[in-house]
């Protein structure tokens, strides 16, 4: 059974300034948990939670310091932003945060192929895009200031996992401060623009696209 508090604490991280203030966030979903359970370098689970209907349903065969705990159906859905529940839930520990800064150096490291993004304020599409990052192999992402958070809840289950596997990176001050600065070729969407298949693109270049609010 879980306690109040506890439920409480896990309700609270569908505020962005509980995540803020804890640097903790909820992953719902045994597929979606486990793909950051496989990244610890980054991501630390706090809890694994399950239902008891999927108690003998192992999350994961990562080794983990997490505390496990078997709640019912009742105590799930007390603590899911869904609204029909998950049989499992987890909070992760953000290790370290990522700025415009480490973007940069990810980029000098050689990096290749990285998308920059303008006030993109709707979840569903921000969650979308980063999928779109993983599917193509892109580990970076730099966003403005004014994006979504990209640990909302409904952004990581718009990512499916992918959140994961792509370094998300927030802008410290303007997105075109940022980008100035960068050492690589910029290329910018727009509506206006000429076809990707019309250009002789760069190896190593970041895409900035605009906003993307619905």
């Amino acid at each position: 059974m879980a306690s109040k508090g506890l439920i409480k604490r896990i309700r609270q991280l569908q505020q962005k300034k509980y995540r803020k203030q804890t640097n903790q966030f909820v992953v719902e979903g045994h597929k979606h948990i486990a793909e950051f359970l496989r990244n610890s370098q980054h991501y630390e689970a706090v809890h694994l939670i399950t239902t008891v209907e999927s108690e003998t349903h192992n999350t994961d065969d990562t080794d983990t310091n997490s505390s496990r705990l078997v709640v019912s159906p009742q105590d799930m859905s007390r603590m899911t932003g869904l609204s029909t529940a998950c049989d499992a839930l987890a909070v992760f520990q953000k290790r370290q945060g990522s700025t415009g800064e480490d973007f940069a150096k990810s980029l000098e490291k050689g990096a290749q192929v990285s998308l920059a993004l303008d006030a993109v304020r709707d979840p569903g599409n921000l969650g979308t895009l980063i999928r779109l990052c993983d599917w193509f192999g892109m580990r970076n992402m730099l966003l403005s200031g004014d994006c979504c958070d990209c640990y909302n809840p409904k952004v990581v289950r718009a990512t499916a996992g992918s959140l994961a596997r792509v370094n998300v990176h927030y802008a410290a001050g303007t997105l075109h401060g940022e980008l100035s600065g960068l050492h690589a070729p910029l290329i910018g969407a727009s509506m206006e623009g000429k076809s990707i298949y019309d250009l002789d693109l760069p190896l190593k270049k970041v895409g900035s696209d605009g906003s993307k609010s619905s």
